[in-house]
């Protein structure tokens, strides 16, 4: 028999106490527990994942797939590094808890038995823990601009009295088309506005490349999906309030360079009566790679391009008062190598937010920080992005899914 090695005995419950004297993990003893907090949540046979892995005989089938997967960490999908910032529902697995796994494969992936097996863990979260509302698109939809198309879809907001929304999911109609979701708080002053908007389209909902349209603070991004989101639950305390009266706009983007059929997405709140503090999701990206055609220019058979930009976001978002960033999250498109978000201390220190080091268009999500961090005038937010582009044309900034992006969205509270 094998000895299990100094890594195996880190994992709590591998080894034996008397000097790590097992010679290997067995599945029911040690790696069944890993599987149904990090795996299980999602290879539940709901088609959310390709393939379930909830028993002994699914996770034995599957062993050379989730050997290398895990030894790769493209699974549980979670891109942002360890060793950046703590965030709340890490999915990732530690190296011990890999080691672990590789282990007990390469020993022949044994059961274990059932009578010292512990007792079932705790999954973590996919998606929200309660949905409270659920809305739809009003109608189907088969986009008709090639090869992006956005369009704007005004959904009633039922509430009788003043609700705070605090977790939201989409659920896609063709997760294969559509390349984002993001949902909108319209208060009730502002519902003709959006009402004309949608009257004066001839077609289902109305056309809304640059947002919704009429965008100002009392109009705030409550929820998005982008592929790889299996919903997010805000941090405890706090949320987005909607009045009765209110409206939500739905900006669906879809990408039909691929693939072309209808659509009717629906989407999932999670609602509380109060929270301690009202929260906003702040966009960040540099104006000029937006407003000119070279502000972010990736050039045709370039790699390792890089884009940086950084400046104090206070004077704009809270009049030069101190916020709390509590989450984040980086948007890019296919060419996208990796990125990152960081706070610029005006004493020259440098914090980390966010960083992922392998980028994946596949498994974008947001990361809300275990702690908060406190941004105060002089501070600056700085981010980066890094491509790799080995085709035939120049690539800049642009919504399509073959043009690219930098964007960051940062979750926040005022202090």
């Amino acid at each position: 028999m094998r000895r299990c090695s100094v890594a195996i005995a880190a994992v709590a419950g591998v080894a034996a106490a008397a000097g790590c004297g097992r010679a290997v993990p067995t599945y029911r003893q040690d790696i069944a527990p890993m599987v149904q907090r990090h795996c299980a949540p999602c290879h539940d046979g709901s088609g959310l994942a390709p393939f379930p892995l909830l028993t002994f005989d699914d996770v034995h089938r599957e062993r050379d797939r989730v050997e290398a997967a895990v030894l790769d960490r493209s699974m549980p999908p979670w891109r942002a590094s360890r060793s950046c910032a703590d965030y709340q529902s890490d999915w990732s697995l530690t190296d011990a808890q890999i080691a672990a796994i590789v282990e007990w494969i390469d020993a022949g992936a044994p059961a274990g038995d059932d009578v010292t097996a512990p007792a079932p863990v705790t999954p973590l979260t996919a998606g929200l823990s309660r949905v409270d509302l659920e809305l739809a698109m009003p109608v189907e939809y088969r986009p008709v601009r090639g090869p992006s198309d956005y369009r704007c879809f005004l959904v009633e907001w039922p509430g009788q009295v003043t609700q705070n929304v605090t977790g939201f999911r989409a659920r896609p109609g063709s997760a294969a088309m559509v390349h984002h979701a993001i949902a909108y708080a319209v208060p009730p002053a502002q519902r003709a506005i959006f009402q004309e908007l949608d009257d004066a389209d001839p077609g289902p909902g109305y056309y809304c490349p640059a947002g919704p349209g009429f965008v100002d603070r009392r109009v705030s991004w409550i929820g998005a999906w982008e592929p790889g989101s299996m919903g997010d639950e805000y941090p405890a305390g706090t949320g987005f309030a909607v009045a009765p009266g209110s409206a939500i706009v739905i900006q669906m983007h879809y990408d039909t360079s691929h693939h072309a059929e209808t659509d009717r997405s629906t989407f999932e709140f999670k609602l509380e009566n109060q929270v301690e503090r009202e929260a906003q999701v702040m966009p960040w990206a540099d104006p000029a790679w937006i407003t000119t055609d070279t502000g972010m220019l990736i050039p045709a058979g370039a790699s390792g391009v890089v884009h940086a930009y950084s400046a104090d976001p206070t004077p704009l978002v809270s009049g030069g008062q101190r916020i709390l960033i509590r989450g984040a999250s980086l948007h890019m498109h296919e060419l996208g190598v990796r990125g990152a978000l960081s706070i610029e201390r005006a004493n020259g220190e440098r914090e980390c937010l966010l960083d992922i080091p392998k980028w994946d268009f596949h498994w974008q999500r947001s990361y809300l920080l275990a702690e908060a961090r406190a941004l105060g005038p002089g501070d600056r937010l700085r981010m980066e992005c890094e491509w790799d582009n080995p085709g035939p044309r120049d690539v800049s900034w642009g919504g399509g899914t073959a043009d690219e992006m930098c964007l960051g969205a940062l979750f926040i509270t005022r202090n």
